[in-house]
């Protein structure tokens, strides 16, 4: 579902009185913005954390962690960080490094060919496009997250469920729905 029709969906289910033990959804609720649209009958739900403030990676190119990096998101955006910064650092860095490795920047294959034996670790995690799952596609952490209440922002992104990568630290509790 897109963000603008989940809140819609959910506000009409709640008054229908469809209470679920657990909901998760992807696109619609990925972003802070969205589950304030949600409102407080938000509180619970289920999202996949593509990356968080609590992951374990470093950026190759400043050399912050992930922490380190939405601190310093937050505090020039003055609101809280969203996923999107880790996937946009580790796109960064994998385009300093291909270029780096270009002989020629005029020749397609001479960044085509580094682009393809990147091996790198970043700030969203290793990004190994040689390894796949498939040739060119790199495979990045997922982990399972829950929108609840915070103490800094509205709403944060809690790690609930680190099961395929237990690197990945959880940052709290699975909390019932609507709790």
């Amino acid at each position: 579902m897109i963000a603008p029709d989940f809140p819609t969906f959910w506000s009409q289910a709640q008054q229908q009185g469809f209470k679920p033990k657990m909901v998760t959804m992807g696109r619609a609720i990925l972003v802070r913005p969205d589950m304030e649209a949600v409102g407080d009958t938000g509180q619970g739900l289920c999202t996949e954390a593509w990356w968080a403030s609590t992951h374990p990676f470093t950026s190759s190119l400043t050399g912050f962690t992930c922490q380190q990096q939405a601190d310093a998101w937050e505090q020039e955006m003055n609101k809280g960080y969203n996923a999107s910064v880790g996937l946009t650092g580790a796109a960064f860095e994998v385009a300093v490094d291909v270029l780096k490795r270009t002989q020629n920047v005029d020749d397609p294959a001479s960044i085509r060919d580094p682009l393809k034996a990147t091996n790198l670790n970043t700030i969203l995690g290793p990004i190994d496009f040689a390894a796949g799952p498939v040739p060119n596609v790199a495979k990045t952490p997922l982990v399972g997250g829950q929108w609840q209440h915070g103490t800094k922002w509205p709403w944060e992104v809690v790690v609930v469920d680190n099961s395929h990568y237990p690197e990945i630290p959880t940052s709290g509790e699975l909390i019932p729905l609507g709790g």
